[in-house]
């Protein structure tokens, strides 16, 4: 099945009554039709790349280019030529651009939500962080007071993000228990150093 191609697709259409015909000198009954070809994916223009400015007698029936007709008679068509193509046929590039915008915001952090787990913190919560070799690690809370949060490292790093699920297991965490302020945490979130919060 073709999912890519080109297509040529009518935008608009102008019969003005002071035109006269190249051929048959007819007044009024001169259409300007004007044409877009485009690039498509699964039949979405993606890009323009061309306009076309199609001249039509209704009289003689000649149709002909804008680009074929002579300079002296072009001067009469040139209020009604087109160099722009239409906005539709953008529309792929646009919804690309917003698929990619989409993409980048829903990868950002959380930063509301992670503060309010930090809030409102349970044992066992992991939270993921961004080491000072632009690695990946995590730590788990074990118990937490008013004031400080007692969590367990992580012994392992990864250099992307989405690996470190695989390594966060019961037996992945240290034994040596540490202590840490929650305002010391908040401040993490605040300055990206934690990347996400998990359960």
């Amino acid at each position: 099945m073709i999912v890519y191609g080109w297509n040529t697709a009518k935008f608009n259409t102008k019969r003005p009554k002071d035109l006269r015909c190249h051929n048959c000198n007819d007044f009024g009954n001169v259409s300007v039709t004007k044409f877009v070809k485009y690039a498509n994916i699964y039949w979405i223009p993606l890009f323009p790349y061309r306009v076309i400015n199609e001249v039509e007698c209704h009289s003689c029936g000649e149709i002909t280019h804008l680009k074929d007709i002579s300079d002296e008679l072009k001067r009469h068509y040139i209020d009604y030529k087109s160099v722009a193509p239409p906005f539709w046929s953008f529309s792929g590039i646009a919804i690309i651009i917003g698929l990619v915008v989409y993409g980048w915001i829903s990868n950002l952090p959380d930063t509301e939500g992670m503060i309010s787990k930090i809030n409102n913190i349970e044992e066992s919560r992991i939270f993921e962080f961004k080491t000072e070799d632009d690695e990946y690690s995590s730590f788990k809370v074990c118990s937490f007071d008013e004031d400080s949060i007692y969590i367990v490292y992580n012994e392992y790093q990864s250099p992307k993000q989405s690996d470190m699920e695989d390594v966060s297991g019961t037996n992945d965490f240290s034994k040596d228990t540490l202590s840490i302020d929650r305002e010391l945490l908040l401040e993490l979130v605040e300055d990206g150093t934690i990347v996400d919060v998990r359960w």
